[in-house]
């Protein structure tokens, strides 16, 4: 029985949705609109001003200024009292109450969302929502904001002066007491600062004048400071790793901005605007360091935080889960833990009319000092660092502080493919050591590079060539500039003769050219797409070619870019042929001056094609 009442059921549903599609939306003589059968019969009175088709048993009308929807039988099924319903979201709605229209455009209404049924999921009690961006939008009521899920559930309570946007790590900021600032309208300044998670949960209380996430700054030389160094000096600084500490780095305050997270996902919090005495917060909201413990702390990494615990009185560690300092007295400089040890200094007393002077050593994470103490040591680099004593002597020790090489040579360059390029003093020629101090390749080059991809640039009497790592010859010493390798298995070499002459081309097992062709400036084959090189005529247009000289492009195209781009549209389309002509269109399409004319400007001949 109860089979056969569903099935009745289901009969007259699908009879009264096919009824309901056979009535046509009409427009009688007074502007008014109701629905007629097929035979044009009247069905529904004329009482609607706007009236839409029938779609699964359902028509959206309007009364006035207020929408809702009928079924068949002319029977409110969403009560007709919305002033704006937006499209269906599959189940749910959009809608608006109350406003006032002017011009045909709203304002003052409020929004909220109803079901199909016509329940009301949020009441229209809010001044905006947002569009969903995965799962998520924002809400407004009056001057306050918060956020909603795709459940229709209000996970950030609407209470806040300005919110930001979750980012990919899924937090938010938010702001409460905070006002907008009149020359930067969409920036909050002021207020209290906190964070929520997508699950709604309070990361970091809202409590704080400055929040932020930390970012590893490194100490890059400028151009003029490499430039006063010695060569060999510059090349050490160039190749050793880098000194590192995660520094505060405060959050874009641009309302629906994202707090950006590139090292990590715990957060710096500070009572002061301008984030000194700050703390740190995890990502589980746990308090790793309290705000008004230190002067400044850096971001924690590996259980550990360099701190400054006094204004200008140095460096010290804050070890977060003994919850206290590593030292008694501060030290001069510090750095991050990298595998349990840090890179460390202190100042040592000047003696009358001698300025001070800073050794510097390692450090494990009980802050013993594992090493001896050097004037100089470079940043860590393949579990070594590079050391330098006070007459300027290099060697290296491991990351247990033990002495590999004692420092004995005038340069040495930081481990590559297990060798280090060495000399043991200004007169002395350039070989290559192993980690036992054993040269093995002897000291017979005038200037040398490290090792890279199994080869190592090297120069003679004779000039520039290439050598393995057994000492041979790949390359011969004659050359007066060559391309540095840039892949493992090289198969070709641009060498060049004489200053300023043409590049040319290599096979790199023969070292005899592959073709005759030279140019004036070249890439390595393979740099950007496997089989080709960029090259470049005298007069620095830029081309194409394949490994066996063939031009794809010809030397044509205005920047290294456009001929990037014109290579990567050839691919996109199986182009295979590119005439000079193809460059000329090329340019024009991306020159920006072209691009930047009006309607109405007379456009200058060389602008125009062919």
């Amino acid at each position: 029985m109860k089979k056969l009442s569903i099935a009745i059921a289901s009969i007259f549903l699908i009879g009264a949705t096919a009824f309901a599609q056979e009535l046509i939306p009409d427009q009688n003589e007074k502007g008014k609109w109701g629905y007629v059968d097929a035979n044009g019969k009247k069905v529904i009175n004329y009482d609607y001003t706007e009236a839409s088709a029938f779609i699964d048993g359902r028509a959206k009308v309007r009364k006035g200024n207020k929408w809702g929807y009928i079924n068949p039988q002319g029977k409110e099924v969403i009560k007709i009292k919305y002033s704006e319903m937006k499209a269906w979201n599959g189940t749910y709605c959009k809608v608006a109450e109350g406003g006032s229209f002017d011009d045909g455009v709203l304002s003052g209404e409020k929004w909220g969302y109803i079901n199909r049924s016509g329940d009301v999921i949020i009441p229209a009690e809010y001044d905006e929502i947002g569009v969903f961006t995965d799962g998520i939008a924002f809400i407004r009521k009056g001057d306050k904001y918060g956020y909603i899920n795709d459940s229709y559930k209000i996970f950030i309570p609407c209470e806040f002066n300005a919110v930001g946007s979750f980012n990919k790590e899924g937090f938010c900021w938010v702001n409460k007491g905070g006002s907008f600032e009149k020359e930067s309208p969409s920036k909050i300044s002021g207020g209290k600062f906190g964070v929520y998670n997508l699950r709604g949960e309070e990361i970091v209380p809202v409590e704080y004048a400055s929040i932020g996430t930390f970012t590893p700054w490194v100490y890059h030389w400028s151009k003029e400071e490499l430039d006063k160094k010695e060569f060999y000096t510059k090349m050490i600084i160039q190749e050793a790793g880098t000194k590192r500490i995660l520094v505060k780095s405060s959050i874009d305050r641009t309302k629906f901005s994202k707090i950006e997270m590139p090292i990590n996902t715990d957060f710096f919090v500070s009572k002061k605007d301008d984030t000194t005495k700050n703390g740190v917060i995890s990502a589980y909201g746990e308090v790793l360091i309290p705000a008004d413990k230190f002067y400044c702390a850096f971001g924690p990494e590996e259980g550990i935080a360099p701190v400054i615990p006094k204004k200008d009185k140095g460096y010290n560690y804050y070890d977060i889960s003994a919850k206290m300092l590593l030292y008694k007295n501060n030290v001069a400089d510090t750095y991050s833990f990298q595998d349990g040890v840090a890179i460390q200094a202190e100042d040592l007393k000047a003696s009358k009319g001698k300025t001070s002077k800073r050794q510097w050593y390692l450090v494990d994470k009980s802050g013993a000092c594992i090493s001896s103490k050097y004037s100089t040591i470079m940043p860590r680099k393949n579990d070594t660092y590079l050391v330098q004593i006070e007459d300027n002597s290099w060697g290296l020790i491991d990351a247990k502080g033990n002495e590999i090489i004692a420092p004995k040579y005038n340069k040495i360059l930081p481990l590559s493919e297990g060798l280090l390029a060495a000399r043991e003093s200004e007169n002395d020629k350039f070989g290559f050591i192993d980690l036992t101090g054993k040269y093995i390749i002897k000291p017979t080059f005038n200037s040398v590079y490290s090792f890279k991809h199994g080869y190592a640039t090297v120069k003679t009497d004779n000039g520039w060539g290439i050598i393995d790592t057994t000492g041979k010859e790949i390359i011969p010493c004659q050359w007066n500039s060559l391309k540095f390798i840039t892949q493992d298995n090289p198969q070709t070499q641009w060498v060049q003769k004489e200053n300023n002459g043409p590049w040319i081309c290599l096979d790199f097992a023969t070292a005899k050219p592959l073709f005759d062709k030279g140019y004036a400036n070249v890439a390595n084959f393979n740099y950007a797409f496997e089989g080709i090189a960029f090259v470049w005529d005298n007069n620095n247009k830029v081309g194409v070619i394949d490994t066996t000289g063939k031009e794809i492009i010809p030397c044509s195209l205005t920047s290294y870019d456009l001929a990037k781009s014109a290579y990567e549209m050839m691919l996109k389309r199986g182009k295979i042929i590119w005439t000079k002509t193809d460059s000329y269109r090329f340019d024009l399409m991306h020159n920006d001056k072209r691009n930047s004319y009006q309607l109405t400007d007379r456009i200058h001949s060389s602008m125009w094609d062919y």
